[in-house]
């Protein structure tokens, strides 16, 4: 049995022994967080209990290799045997609960704490979510206002440049029609060629945006005079 290897119940005294200031040493080291989070009555039942057990196997370590240098093995082994059969038990019923109860006020105390702050993290990525939505469409507004701005510039500048030609056109038809001969048909037909290539200019081919304006002006070829 276990219990009858000197070995082994030191190498279980020895493990639980280090594995217990191992505990004590992360919770010293985290006490700034543990006040923080308002969790120190839990932690102290907690201490109290791995403190209590480990001074169990403390003492079974001490009556295993340290009171046999200073007494008789008899004398050593009937304290561990009393250690064993009377302290033990009620010794590990004690840390155990402690325990327990420090987990069970832990659990009730940082679980509720611990839901409100993934609650407040939910609401503030909804929240950032919803900005960027409303930045998003503020900069599709933006880019729109800009667009229609381009737009309604460039059709100014259109139509500034289509009133000149049509003038010119305008006041050429009406030479045409109070003169006849052929001197003045050429000075018309020079004025509408100049015009009319302004016009064209202004309509250029390659820009997308005065293509609606170019269909809309575009006559079709049988519509036009004879004016030789």
């Amino acid at each position: 049995m276990i219990w009858g290897s000197i070995l082994a119940m030191t190498v279980i005294d020895v493990v639980i022994l280090l594995g217990a200031a191992a505990v004590l040493v992360s919770l010293y080291r985290c006490r700034v967080v543990i006040m923080q989070l308002n969790v120190l009555k839990p932690i102290v039942f907690i201490v109290c209990g791995i403190v209590l057990i480990s001074c169990l196997y403390a003492m079974d370590f001490y009556t295993m290799h340290i009171m046999p240098l200073h007494t008789t093995g008899a004398t050593a082994m009937a304290a561990m045997e009393a250690l064993h059969l009377n302290w033990s038990w009620p010794v590990m019923l004690g840390g155990i609960s402690s325990i327990v109860m420090g987990l069970l006020f832990l659990t009730g105390t940082l679980f509720p704490e611990v839901a409100g702050v993934i609650e407040n993290l939910r609401t503030e990525v909804e929240e950032r979510r919803k900005v960027e939505t409303e930045l998003r469409a503020a900069q599709e507004a933006l880019v729109r206002k800009e667009r229609l701005a381009a737009l309604g510039q460039l059709t100014g500048t259109v139509s500034h440049e289509l009133r000149n030609p049509l003038g010119a056109i305008r006041q050429a038809d009406r030479r045409a029609a109070r003169r006849a001969d052929s001197r003045d048909r050429t000075g018309v037909l020079i004025m509408v060629t100049g015009a009319s290539g302004r016009l064209d200019g202004a309509l250029a081919e390659d820009d997308p945006m005065a293509a609606p304006i170019r269909s809309k002006l575009e006559v079709p070829s049988g519509n036009y005079r004879d004016c030789r």
